[in-house]
């Protein structure tokens, strides 16, 4: 799952939360990455790489979370492994997580 929820609304990432763990085998591992920043922000803008049928530049969502509001999103739904944040430079970083869903302990 990487770099995904960047371009996932704030308001959607719990949905996209629940489908990822309905799909996730119940003894699999999922790993997630994504970009965060010291303050969260999001903004939809022109792409520069996607464009529409009629190759017009999309207007896609970047989202960017703070670490510790996103870290507490997945573990409300999934048990997280492991964690690694790489050192803020220029206001962002990677986040890194190894989450379980936790319907492998409720069977």
């Amino acid at each position: 799952f990487s770099y995904v929820l960047v371009h996932i609304p704030f308001r959607l990432v719990d949905d996209a939360l629940a489908a990822l763990d309905s799909v996730l085998h119940p003894e699999g591992s999922m790993m997630m990455m994504v970009t965060v920043t010291e303050d969260p922000q999001e903004k939809i803008h022109n792409s520069c790489v996607m464009f529409d049928e009629e190759g017009v530049a999309r207007k896609v969502p970047v989202c960017h979370w703070a670490p510790d509001p996103l870290i507490e999103r997945f573990r409300a739904r999934f048990d997280v492994s492991w964690a690694n944040l790489k050192p803020f430079v220029d206001g962002y970083a990677q986040l890194s997580l190894l989450v379980r869903s936790r319907r492998s302990h409720e069977q």
